[in-house]
């Protein structure tokens, strides 16, 4: 699954609960540049927008769980391991099943990510 088609999704499946949130595309303009931020390059940037992002108390489980993934994967890219093994171990403990696509995903992350299980 490419990174473009699970935002796609996510931002579906928040339409679909009819968030005013969704409906004005602050949240689909919010995934879009965390998303460019991250893959860009510009991590930092990236962690502060996805934070942000969390100030809104509407997200729906997978976006939730989404932002809480960029958090931990720009982390790791700034080299701030632990503190991203503990952002997927909250991520866990919130939804157990949680899994990264094992073709898609950095081996590095992947191991943290594991690390954390």
């Amino acid at each position: 699954m490419t990174r473009q088609l699970l935002i796609v999704l996510i931002l579906l499946s928040c339409g679909c609960m009819g968030l005013s949130f969704a409906q004005n595309g602050s949240l689909r303009a919010a995934f879009l540049t965390i998303d460019s931020l991250y893959s860009s390059g510009s991590y930092l940037s990236a962690e502060v927008e996805a934070r942000r992002l969390l100030e809104y108390a509407n997200l729906n489980d997978t976006a939730y769980a989404e932002v809480h993934k960029y958090i931990a994967f720009s982390l790791i890219a700034q080299g701030k391991s632990e503190l991203a093994k503990e952002r997927f171990a909250m991520l866990l403990s919130l939804f157990p099943a949680y899994s990264l696509d094992p073709v898609l995903t950095s081996p590095k992350i992947l191991v943290i990510f594991n690390e954390a299980k």
